[in-house]
């Protein structure tokens, strides 16, 4: 059931969640009133925009009430995004406590609005919400890390983790840096677009969290991880059917920066017809 109820008292019968519907399943009924027909119900892709575009809050779907949806009155201006994205920066020097349990909620939930390929929302987020956990996922990857090394089963292209190892035996962590926590997110392979979806939360993931204070980077060397020690992926719990592209760790950064970068430089091609 979509729950689809429109408040007669409210709806002005203006049809733009008819014009803008993606599938095209609402309808007017003989009154006017947009209505969606039970055999078109299982049509619909789930995406709210009838919801959000009800310029009289007069629809609700799915069990969401609009007085419940975030107003875009609160959007913030070009220049603060601008500044967002500008002062963004890859955070490798983490400070050791914990962050805290509500921030984090907060991510996923926010997170979890990223838009995905046909709309199919089938992301899992694998996440260490502290450093206890995070320590023991640590020494694990290492041990396995070492296995590796130790039976000569290192790819050519990854045998500079054998390099890394050895670092973090003296002492420095080059792959997981001292972070607190990590995430991971993981599609089911096949159908719709799983990689990009992952790549598309953990960068939304990426700019609230900076938003709120809480560092991030980048993981690439666990990513290779993942491709050439699969195992690694089973001590997180990540289901054996889902892609796990990328993941990122975050936390506390240890250092500020008073200022971004300037990078406007950038490579464009123009098609010719």
């Amino acid at each position: 059931m979509l729950e689809f109820v429109i408040d007669r008292k409210k709806c002005r019968r203006c049809s733009l969640c008819v014009e803008d519907c993606p599938v095209g399943i609402i309808e007017k009924d003989r009154d006017g009133f947009p209505v969606i027909s039970e055999e078109k119900e299982t049509v619909c892709i789930r995406c709210q925009h009838c919801l959000a575009i009800c310029p009289d809050a007069a629809l609700s779907i799915l069990g969401k009430k609009p007085e419940d949806s975030m107003p875009a009155s609160d959007m913030p201006t070009a220049r603060q995004v601008e500044a967002l994205i500008r002062n963004r920066r890859s955070v490798r020097h983490f400070k050791k406590y914990d962050v805290e349990f509500e921030t984090i909620r907060s991510l996923l939930c926010v997170t979890a609005n990223c838009p995905t390929g046909e709309n199919r929302r089938e992301l899992t987020f694998t996440i260490i919400d502290n450093r206890a956990d995070m320590d023991k996922f640590v020494e694990k990857a290492y041990a396995l890390l070492e296995k590796r090394v130790d039976e000569g089963t290192l790819p050519d292209e990854f045998r500079f983790y054998a390099t890394l190892l050895k670092r973090y035996k003296n002492g420095r962590d080059i792959i997981f840096r001292g972070a607190p926590h990590l995430i991971v997110a993981s599609a089911p392979k096949g159908e719709g677009t799983p990689a990009a979806d992952c790549y598309i939360a953990l960068s939304y993931f990426e700019l609230y969290a900076y938003s709120l204070k809480v560092g991030t980077v980048w993981l690439g060397f666990l990513a290779f991880m993942f491709e050439f020690m699969p195992e690694i992926k089973d001590v997180l719990g990540i289901p054996a059917d889902h892609e796990a592209p990328y993941a990122l760790l975050f936390g506390k950064a240890k250092y500020k920066y008073p200022r971004g970068v300037q990078r406007d430089d950038f490579r464009i091609s123009r098609p010719e017809f």
